[in-house]
């Protein structure tokens, strides 16, 4: 039995949402797998470097960096009549 020409392009019409939902759904998995990286790691003696480093600087580093050390860690600061 034939096929008409009409049966194919309803086949067709109706094939043409389903393709771009799979390409959707394919360029969104692909997104996930870009973003998916294995975790950082950090070598030790980097942390201990880092470590020292901001010792060093905390206690005798310049004025600027002791200032902004601690504003770049503490958000806000509230007091109360009896604690800080």
């Amino acid at each position: 039995m034939p096929v008409g020409r009409a049966e194919i392009e309803a086949l067709e019409a109706a094939h043409r949402p389903l393709k771009a939902d799979r390409d959707q759904a394919k360029a969104a998995l692909d997104r996930v797998h870009a973003a998916q990286r294995p975790p950082a790691t950090i070598a030790p003696e980097f942390v201990r470097e880092f470590g020292m480093l901001m010792r060093t600087n905390s206690a005798a580093g310049s004025v600027p960096f002791r200032k902004a050390w601690p504003q770049s860690i503490v958000d806000s600061v509230k007091f109360d009549t009896d604690s800080a």
